[in-house]
């Protein structure tokens, strides 16, 4: 879900997202100062969680391996980790791929988002 680094409701976001009731919760555009809101509005329902860069991770069952993933970015918008389920562990990946964007004079380009979807494209397939 992005939650939108200019948010002004975060705690209301988080209870938005909790409300649907999901194992696992995959959070983006995570502003840096809005994370200790989404730790406490979420810490009871989602005890376990991990953040990287601008990305992340709460789940109702233990997270590890948490690390970032390049994606051609220059800043961390991407990372994996293991959530260990029940039925056992799983790969889980969170990446906020750039915006397709419309420039004066370069007109309709997806340049960055095909090379970012590319390199996290290559980073799954080693699973």
């Amino acid at each position: 879900h992005n939650v939108n680094a200019d948010n002004a409701d975060p705690a209301g976001t988080a209870r938005a997202v909790a409300a649907a009731g999901a194992d696992v919760l995959a959070l983006e555009e995570l502003k840096a100062s809005a994370v200790p809101t989404y730790e406490k509005a979420l810490e009871e329902k989602y005890p376990h969680h991990a953040v990287v860069g601008t990305v992340g991770l709460w789940s109702t069952y233990p997270i590890s391996a948490v690390r970032p993933v390049d994606i051609e970015m220059g800043w961390k918008r991407a990372m994996r980790a293991t959530v260990t389920t029940p039925s056992g562990q799983i790969a889980v990946y969170v990446a906020h791929l750039p915006s397709v964007r419309v420039k004066l004079e370069a007109g309709f380009t997806a340049r960055q988002r095909d090379k970012s979807a590319e390199a996290l494209g290559a980073a799954i397939s080693h699973e």
